[in-house]
């Protein structure tokens, strides 16, 4: 079982260990030849890569990051990343 960042109680589900989804939206910026991701549900996060696969890894750092500087209860739990747009080669 999983709850969405910013759901009703998803920071009690968080510290009871549950996974926490993280929503990304992923754009491709052909002029800039990159990837760019950003998350409504964990402000702060945005992250370019000029991969998909370097991509994830940026997103995955950043998302730890930011929820360990916030202290947030998900920290201590599984962050499962959820792509709002298709993953799809450029």
């Amino acid at each position: 079982m999983s709850v969405r960042m910013g759901a009703p109680l998803w920071r009690l589900a968080a510290a009871a260990g549950m996974t926490i989804k993280i929503r990304v939206d992923v754009r491709r910026d052909e002029e800039a030849g990159v990837y760019v991701g950003i998350s409504r549900d964990l402000k702060g996060l945005v992250v370019e890569a000029p991969t998909m696969d370097e991509l994830i890894v940026e997103i995955r750092l950043a998302a730890q990051a930011l929820l360990e500087e916030r202290n947030s209860p998900a920290k201590t739990s599984t962050a499962v990343i959820e792509f709002d747009t298709p993953l799809c080669a450029a």
